[in-house]
């Protein structure tokens, strides 16, 4: 038996896609703009440029996730996501029971 030919479907879509019928008649979704992706990189990027400035200095405590959260407006597993960054870039150390701390820097890199 011979499959339909989505194939044409799916190129007139592609080709109303184009099409500012198409744009008006779609609204975006949530899906469409993923929000946390930009937050936890502008708030992974505020925390870096306090640190780097010194407002945040070598062994010092961040405020724990849930304080971050609320004071970003982002859920928990957001700010989640910003300490792994920090932590990838060498900026912060995690310290289990005891928190999250600015990193000393490098030796080299001072």
């Amino acid at each position: 038996m011979p499959t339909p030919n989505v194939g044409v479907a799916l190129s007139e879509v592609g080709m109303r896609a184009g099409t500012a019928e198409f744009a008006e008649a779609r609204e975006p979704t949530e899906i469409d703009m993923p929000t946390e992706r930009v937050d936890y990189r502008r708030i992974a990027n505020e925390i870096t440029s306090k640190i780097k400035s010194g407002e945040l200095a070598p062994g010092e405590k961040l405020p724990s996730t849930r304080q971050l959260a609320e004071q970003h407006g982002v859920h928990i597993s957001t700010i989640h996501r910003v300490m792994s960054l920090l932590k990838d870039r060498e900026l912060v150390e995690g310290h289990p029971g005891k928190g999250v701390y600015v990193a000393e820097p490098e030796r080299g890199s001072e």
